[in-house]
C-alpha cells in the first residue's frame, strides 16, 4: 500500500467527533466535507426473523419515510437493491435538539405501526416487500439462507425449492405478525438509528476525535450456522448464483480483525488470491467473484455467478482449497497485494459522503465502535505478514454453507 495512505486522510466520514447511545435511539456525527449537512436514518428491530424483516420492509420503514418528510430533501438509503433507511439532506444539524427530536420519532413511528389494522393494502405492501426481497438472486439467497438460520416454520424443509416455496410462507408469517401490530411493534421498532454527518468547518460538539487505534476492543457475533447446502429454483435467475458463507475465526480487536481479512484476501478473495487464481487460470472458468466482509453476522460471504453446469465444479474446487488450508502459502508479496485490495475496498466505501455515512450505519446498527473504520485502515497498514500468515489457518478451517439459486429451465443440473 501506498504509504501516502494514511488513516486520517482517508476519504470523509471515517473520523466521528460525538455520539449517544441509550439503546432505544442511537446518534453519531462524522465529519465531512461536504458543504451540506446530510442524515441516515435506519430502524433495527429484534428479533430479526425473516417475517418480521418483511413487516420491517412492509411497516416500518414507510411510516418512517412519512415522518421524515419535514427534515429536509429525502431519499431512500438501499442495499444490494432494497430500501433499508432514509437519507435527508439538511439545512443545519444541532446534534442536542436531534437527540432530543429522536425519541419523538421512535415513538411516533411505533405508535403508527401499532395501529396498523390488516387490510389489502397491508397485504400488498407484504407482497411487495416480499417481491423486493427476493428481486435479485443475491436477496433470494440471503432470505432462504436466514429462513433456514432463524430456525422456525418458514425455514426450508428440503434441500431444494422453489422461490415460491420460500417466500408464500414468509409473507403469510408476516401477515400474521401483522394481525399483533401493538404487540409487536416495541420489537419492531426497537431502536432508531441516526447517523449524520456535518462539514469539516463546523466546530465540535465534544472532546476531540479520538486517534486510530489498531488494538481497538471489538466484539463480532458468531450466528447460528445456515444448512451445508441449500438450493433455491427460480424463474428470474439467469445464471446461477452462489453464496458461501464462512464464519469469521474468533477476533478480539481491530488489529486481529485486519490479519484475518488480508489472509482471506490473500488465500479466497478475489482479485488474485490463489483460490481466484486456480478457477480463473488453471480451470478455465468464467464467472464473477466477489468476497464480503459481513460483521453483522461475523462471517465472509463470497459470491459467485457461474454458468450453472459449473456450479459443482465450482464449489469443488472451493472445498478442495480449504480442505488443503490455504491452496498456496500467504507470503510477503502475497499479503502486500492483498493489503491494497483489502485498503482500497473499504475506501471505495468511504468516498461520498452518502456511502461513507451508509457504511458507518452499517456499523452503528451491528455495535461496533465510533472508531471502527479509521482504527482498521490504521490496523491494515500496521499488521505483518507474519501475523496474516499466522491467521490463515484458522480462516481455512471454518466451516462452508453453500445456497446456491439456480435457473428454472437449468434446476436439473448441478
Amino acid at each position: 500500500m501506498s504509504p501516502s495512505i494514511a488513516p486520517l486522510s482517508a476519504p470523509d466520514g471515517t473520523v466521528c467527533d460525538s455520539g449517544r447511545d441509550d439503546g432505544h435511539r442511537s446518534l453519531r456525527c462524522y465529519v465531512t466535507a461536504d458543504a451540506a449537512p446530510l442524515l441516515h436514518l435506519r430502524v433495527v428491530g429484534r428479533p430479526a426473523a425473516p417475517a418480521a424483516a418483511l413487516l420491517h420492509d412492509a411497516l416500518v420503514l414507510p411510516r418512517l419515510w412519512d415522518r421524515c418528510a419535514r427534515l429536509g430533501a429525502l431519499r431512500p438509503v438501499v442495499d444490494h437493491g432494497r430500501i433499508v433507511g432514509v437519507e435527508a439532506h439538511l439545512a443545519a444539524l444541532d446534534p442536542a435538539r436531534l437527540w432530543d427530536d429522536a425519541a419523538a420519532l421512535r415513538a411516533a413511528v411505533c405508535r403508527a405501526v401499532a395501529d396498523t389494522v390488516r387490510d389489502d393494502n397491508l397485504d400488498q405492501a407484504v407482497v411487495r416487500a416480499a417481491a423486493t426481497r427476493t428481486g435479485t438472486s443475491f436477496g433470494l439467497a440471503a432470505l432462504a439462507t436466514a429462513a433456514a438460520r432463524a430456525d422456525c416454520e418458514a425455514a426450508p424443509a428440503a434441500d431444494r425449492l422453489h422461490a415460491a416455496d420460500l417466500t408464500a410462507p414468509l409473507a403469510e408469517d408476516a401477515r400474521h405478525l401483522a394481525d399483533k401490530a401493538a404487540l409487536h411493534a416495541p420489537a419492531l421498532v426497537s431502536r432508531l438509528v441516526l447517523t449524520a454527518a456535518r462539514p469539516a468547518t463546523h466546530p465540535p460538539a465534544g472532546p476531540p476525535p479520538a486517534s486510530p487505534d489498531p488494538r481497538l476492543t471489538i466484539r463480532l457475533p458468531r450466528c447460528a450456522p445456515p444448512p451445508e447446502r441449500l438450493e433455491i429454483v427460480s424463474g428470474r435467475a439467469e445464471l446461477a448464483h452462489v453464496q458461501i458463507r464462512r464464519p469469521l475465526p474468533p477476533v478480539g480487536t481491530v488489529r486481529e480483525l485486519a490479519a484475518v481479512l488480508l489472509a482471506n484476501q490473500a488465500g479466497f478473495g478475489p482479485w488474485g488470491s490463489a483460490l481466484d487464481h486456480t478457477l480463473r487460470f488453471r480451470h478455465a472458468l468464467t464467472y464473477l467473484w466477489d468476497c464480503l466482509f459481513d460483521h453483522a453476522h461475523g462471517e465472509f460471504v463470497m459470491l459467485a455467478a457461474p454458468d450453472a453446469a459449473d456450479v459443482d465444479r465450482v464449489l469443488r474446487l472451493v472445498r478442495a482449497a480449504h480442505t488443503r488450508r490455504l491452496p498456496a502459502p500467504v507470503t510477503g508479496r502475497t499479503v502486500e497485494a492483498a493489503r491494497r485490495i483489502v485498503t482500497t475496498g473499504l475506501l471505495r466505501r468511504l468516498g461520498p459522503a452518502p456511502r461513507a455515512l451508509a457504511t458507518q450505519a452499517d456499523v452503528q446498527c451491528s455495535g461496533l465502535p465510533p472508531g471502527f473504520v479509521v482504527s482498521l485502515l490504521a490496523a491494515l497498514r500496521a499488521v505483518t505478514a507474519q501475523e496474516a500468515a499466522a491467521a490463515a489457518p484458522a480462516v481455512a478451517a471454518e466451516p462452508l454453507a453453500v445456497t446456491v439459486v439456480l435457473p428454472a429451465r437449468r434446476h436439473h443440473v448441478g
